[in-house]
């Protein structure tokens, strides 16, 4: 059962990506298929897709549970991992307003998503993790590497209003605690070792 959930988990970040990327790799591909069957109808489509993606990896996630661990993290990676989710969901916060870090990071939901990823390979040393963090690391770079070729040379937009940054600071803190409650809550695992 292990390995099949390993299979699931494989194939549930694959459908994933691929949708994520059909915009911005293959940008000819996806207005054939607006045009052919409708805007709506994509975007439902692919909307689809990413529930059953998302269903894929946390069912193929839990069935391979047991597959042993191919590096085992030190004890100060948690830390480490705290860290970076909290500059992941600050960035995310980013990633929904006007603030003055998108002058600075081009892609701030795509670097939140990569930053999450590798904190969580920090201290994930099993089979399971390196393929959904891991994919999704890939993921998350990839679509930035497409989106720049898309798009060009980066313009920073002009400069926000310094509340904006406090929003996101604040918005991503709580977030975060949230995120850590939630750990706890519904995982069972305490993100704060003492």
């Amino acid at each position: 059962m292990a390995y099949f959930g390993l299979l699931v988990l494989l194939l549930g970040v694959a459908l994933w990506t691929v949708p994520h990327l059909l915009k911005a790799a293959a940008p000819e591909r996806r207005a054939a298929l607006a045009a052919q069957y409708g805007e709506n109808a994509v975007k439902g489509g692919v909307a689809v897709l990413l529930v059953v993606a998302i269903l894929m990896m946390s069912r193929g996630y839990a069935w391979s549970a047991g597959l042993g661990f191919l590096w085992f993290p030190p004890a100060w990676t948690v830390h480490l991992n705290n860290l970076l989710m909290l500059v992941s969901l600050i960035l995310l916060g980013a990633g929904h307003m006007k603030s003055n870090i998108r002058r600075f990071v081009r892609h701030p939901m795509l670097t939140a998503a990569l930053i999450w990823a590798l904190a969580h390979l920090l201290v994930r040393g099993e089979p399971r993790a390196v393929i959904l963090f891991g994919g999704l690391a890939v993921w998350s770079v990839l679509s930035m590497v497409f989106i720049n070729r898309r798009d060009g040379a980066f313009v920073p937009p002009p400069e926000s209003p310094r509340k904006k940054d406090a929003m996101a600071l604040v918005a991503g803190t709580v977030v975060f605690v949230g995120v850590a409650a939630a750990h706890w809550y519904v995982f069972g695992v305490w993100p704060f070792p003492g």
